[in-house]
């Protein structure tokens, strides 16, 4: 189950109790939301018939160790510390999605994957036909995401015009997928058809998401750190 707009503005939210550091505050929100790229490899696990394959490779530890130790290492071999405030940001957004994950997921989470041990189930994974409530609260939440990016753009004052207009119509395409996916809801579409609809819409999304905050970490950094002026 992607949470991408929750999960952002959490890791955001977790980002500004750190001291202003070079991209901490975009590499925290984009490790957040990393371990749902895991929907975009989705049909080709399917095609292997790969156990696991959702919320396991991109949730286990080792895959974040991993991730981690390779940018301290590059860190220390560039002599460049930015390296490293991104893998700590990374790791720390990382490890918030699996949390997160435990609590709200609907799916069994993998966090020792590729050990054989058994899966973690989540606290609400009984619930998993009431999907369609968890689509809508993304649909939600990835609105108040794109919210938050463009008023970073209009508060600080840097650039980036292409991605304020792109932000408002991503804003405003959440309400046409909420009123889609309520129509389709009451129209009777199988829970297979529905889920394989917000998955696409949730992979193309997610790389746009990533994207953007990719591409907007100065404005962020200029925001956390105007807001602990004041």
């Amino acid at each position: 189950m992607a949470f991408t707009g929750i999960y952002a503005l959490l890791g955001f939210k977790l980002s500004s109790y750190f001291k202003p550091q070079r991209y901490i505050h975009s590499s925290i929100a984009t490790g957040a939301i990393i371990p749902s790229i895991d929907i975009l490899l989705l049909p080709l696990f399917l095609l292997l018939d790969i156990e696991g394959s959702t919320s396991s490779w991109s949730h286990s530890v080792f895959t974040i160790s991993i991730l981690t130790l390779s940018l301290f290492a590059l860190s220390e071999y560039k002599k460049n510390s930015i390296y490293r405030q991104v893998g700590k940001g990374l790791a720390i957004g990382m490890l918030l999605h699996v949390v997160l994950d435990l609590i709200l997921s609907s799916e069994n989470v993998y966090i020792f994957w590729p050990l054989p041990i058994n899966r973690f189930s989540t606290m609400i994974s009984t619930l998993s036909n009431m999907n369609i409530i968890f689509y809508l609260i993304d649909f939600f939440f990835i609105r108040l995401l794109a919210s938050f990016m463009l008023n970073s753009i209009l508060i600080t004052n840097i650039g980036h015009r292409w991605i304020a207009i792109a932000l408002s119509y991503l804003m405003s395409l959440q309400l046409y997928f909420i009123l889609l996916f309520i129509l389709l809801f009451f129209a009777g579409a199988s829970h297979g058809s529905i889920n394989n609809i917000f998955l696409f819409a949730s992979s193309l999304q997610l790389i746009f998401i990533v994207s953007c905050v990719s591409l907007l970490s100065i404005n962020f950094e200029r925001l956390y750190k105007k807001e602990k002026q004041l």
